[in-house]
């Protein structure tokens, strides 16, 4: 039960790893084996460091070139309609669709660091664990800097 809690695959080896302030649980650090990488595999964990937001305002927003968080509040509510949640990768200029859902939603509209798994053409990436590096705010409720 806790895998499915955490997000984990029901077959996946978990790792624990002691941090200051607690454990953090991850897929144990394997290389897909040669024959995995021919047929689709996924890739070895990896950090990101992103938004997440719902796939369709990233989605119109990255056609433009901005890779940006979106707004909170209408990320929640177009996710709350049927959009899918994603990741934000504003370095790599990127949109990644999200194969664990529940796992992001708590942290929706905010910049977060995930260590997960891409699928074989980096387009999906499937999160083992998701840590709050900043809350999302609306660019209207941002207070204006004075001259």
């Amino acid at each position: 039960r806790l895998r499915e809690r955490f997000g984990f695959r029901p077959d996946s080896e978990i790792e624990v790893v002691e941090r200051p302030g607690g454990l953090l649980l991850r897929p144990a650090q394997e290389k897909p084996s040669l024959a995995s990488a021919q047929n689709g595999g996924i890739t070895p964990s990896q950090t990101f460091h992103g938004w997440l937001s719902d796939a369709k305002c990233s989605r119109s927003r990255a056609a433009s070139g901005l890779y940006t968080g979106t707004n909170p509040t209408c990320a929640k509510e177009c996710v709350a309609g049927g959009a899918k949640i994603v990741l934000i990768l504003p370095k790599e200029k990127k949109i990644l669709d999200i194969e664990n859902q529940d796992v992001a939603r708590a942290n929706l509209g905010n910049l977060v660091e995930v260590l997960g798994t891409t699928d074989a053409r980096g387009k999906t990436i499937h999160i083992a664990s998701l840590r709050l590096l900043e809350e999302g705010i609306a660019a209207c409720e941002r207070s204006k800097l004075s001259k």
